[in-house]
């Protein structure tokens, strides 16, 4: 549901949420980048913002909208904001009616969000015309479906890389689209790490040295060997088309983060390794 009102200005209240956003246009590519299902969940924290979804149980997506991304943030002192659910369909619409901005002073938008169980209110001023946009959101009850997914255990951690995102995306293009699973090595010897997949066209192997350009970091504990469900590495894609940069984290029992660096935030995939019992889509 969306309501889109042309007001002036209006009496001022107080919300449990209220901030201008620097860059309309960067909070549209981290949303869009996780659009892998219509309900996120919304947290709101003394840090910034964050967008969550669940897919299938086994991929956790999360778009972080920082407090650093705000010209304006302001969030009532000690009070936690419930977590709430929205539509990314409706929000990533909305959002998209505000934009794109024709010069970097109107790239922005506020943010507001009244009290629990209230709509999500998004505006923008056209001070040249005089007239505001708001958009409405209704708010939902949170995703059911959770994830209970962090790799921030360094112990537990086992491989970690930075690489380029171009240097990934190219590798990705590559593979068969039939395949059902991407294996992933990481090894201290060259080639430190390699992609194979195999699909009703053969089998494809990429690989890479260490000190290749691909790589901007580099720590691999043991060799080790990780597959996962190619169509769960697929939701990444636009969020490797957005970004410059991908960080890659692996748990000791295969759990895989990638971090994708994307103009001023990041989004972050999290999935569990392959299981030959399920299919990719359950």
């Amino acid at each position: 549901m969306q309501e889109i009102m042309a007001t002036t200005t209006g009496a001022v209240t107080t919300n449990v949420f209220s901030g201008e956003v620097n860059s309309l246009r960067t909070v549209l590519n981290l949303l869009k980048s996780i659009h892998i299902k219509n309900i996120a969940t919304c947290n709101i924290y003394d840090e910034g913002i964050t967008f969550t979804v669940v897919e299938t149980h086994r991929v956790k997506a999360i778009a972080y909208i920082r407090r650093h991304m705000f010209e304006i943030y302001r969030k009532q002192q000690g009070q936690e904001v419930p977590t709430f659910g929205i539509g990314l369909n409706t929000l990533i619409d909305s959002l998209s009616l505000l934009g794109p901005a024709s010069t970097p002073a109107a790239d922005t938008c506020k943010i507001q969000y009244p009290s629990t169980g209230t709509h999500l209110v998004i505006s923008r001023d056209d001070r040249e015309n005089d007239v505001s946009t708001h958009c409405r959101l209704v708010t939902l009850e949170p995703d059911s479906e959770n994830l209970e997914l962090s790799l921030n255990d360094e112990p537990n951690l086992s491989q970690r890389a930075i690489m380029k995102s171009s240097w990934l995306k190219e590798a990705m293009s590559d593979l068969d689209k039939s395949c059902e699973k991407i294996n992933m090595t990481f090894s201290p010897a060259d080639p430190c790490f390699s992609l194979t997949g195999e699909g009703n066209n053969g089998t494809f192997e990429m690989e890479y040295p260490e000190h290749s350009e691909s790589f901007i970091s580099f720590h691999c504990n043991e060799a080790a060997t990780y597959s996962y469900h190619f169509s769960h590495i697929v939701y990444c894609n636009k969020a490797l088309d957005q970004s410059d940069e991908v960080s890659l984290r692996v748990s000791r029992d295969g759990v895989l983060s990638m971090l994708f660096r994307i103009q001023e935030s990041h989004v972050e995939f999290t999935m569990l390794p392959y299981d030959s019992s399920t299919t990719g889509d359950a």
